[in-house]
């Protein structure tokens, strides 16, 4: 439906439904989303049919108070306060930012639908009596989700970035799906690709190819980049490790540095997540065929 969206211009409201339900979708620019749901049984409900009727008369009158501004900062609040908290118990400056970052990354996955059965939401719960379990079970989870396996019987996705990164003095659609194709030959088509809302990432020509590879994107909110904690970090580290102490004098000299470091990242370089050892080795499953990418996509 986001997708549609940004065909139709960004409207501030959008309607889906079938035979049992009418979804009422706010999208106002800057606001907090907020989705209605009305079943044919709601319907014999006055405050339901209001719902409908200001949806097509008076659009204005379900535009949330809360601006994306206000939520952003009540949730840094409230993560500054965990930090500062963890801080003063001793613990390294570093390795809180990166714990954090890890929960706001598990809520907004679980928040999409990519941890399963609110997977972190039952963990928080379940370690509300007795938070030292937390210590125990949290890891495994973060590992699960750092490469793919299992919490208990139940199957958590493989996330992974840094895969790749392409230095041009301009970005277009094209640049991303010769670099995702590229990728995709690998590594082989993934089950979901997360993106924000740049541009070269909407553009009509990458979705219809992410499409037909069966491959579901997952778009963040407008101003909200702390939804993609994984490439917020990488690219921290990117920006105080590499940009912030190079000169580049030509295209090609930035294009050779900064593979060269992305390579290091992901190889030898010792991680905090990972108790500041190195990252295991990278593994290649090629796939046997996947959809050219050249010409159809175009």
């Amino acid at each position: 439906m986001k997708q549609y969206s940004l065909s139709l211009e960004n409207p501030p409201l959008l309607i889906v439904s079938d035979i049992s339900t009418i979804e009422i979708h706010t999208n106002w620019n800057n606001r907090k989303t907020e989705t209605y749901r009305i079943g044919i049984e709601d319907l014999a409900n006055a405050q339901k049919r209001d719902l409908l009727k200001w949806a097509f008369n008076n659009p204005e009158k379900l535009r949330p108070d809360v601006t994306r501004e206000m939520l952003t900062e009540e949730a840094a609040r409230s993560f500054a306060g965990l930090a500062l908290t963890l801080r003063e118990r001793g613990h390294n400056a570093e390795e809180v930012a990166h714990f954090v970052n890890r929960l706001v990354f598990c809520m907004f996955a679980e928040d999409v639908g990519l941890l399963p059965n609110k997977m972190f939401q039952r963990l928080l719960e379940a370690c509300a009596g007795n938070p030292t379990n937390f210590q125990k079970h949290a890891p495994v989870l973060f590992e699960a989700m750092r490469q793919g396996g299992s919490v208990g019987f139940e199957k958590v996705e493989w996330f992974n970035g840094g895969l790749a990164i392409r230095v041009e003095r301009k970005l277009i659609g094209r640049n991303v799906l010769d670099v995702l194709g590229g990728l995709f030959v690998t590594n082989g088509p993934p089950e979901h690709i997360w993106l924000d809302d740049g541009l070269e990432f909407i553009a009509i020509a990458l979705r219809q190819w992410l499409q037909q590879l069966h491959v579901k994107t997952l778009y963040i909110e407008p101003g909200s980049p702390w939804e993609n904690g994984c490439c917020e970090s990488f690219n921290s580290k990117l920006r105080d490790e590499l940009l912030a102490r190079e000169i580049f004098y030509t295209l090609r000299e930035a294009q050779i540095l900064t593979e060269s470091w992305r390579k290091y990242y992901k190889t030898p370089r010792p991680h905090s997540s990972l108790c500041y050892r190195p990252p295991a080795p990278q593994t290649i499953s090629p796939v046997s065929s996947t959809l050219a990418y050249y010409g159809k996509a175009a």
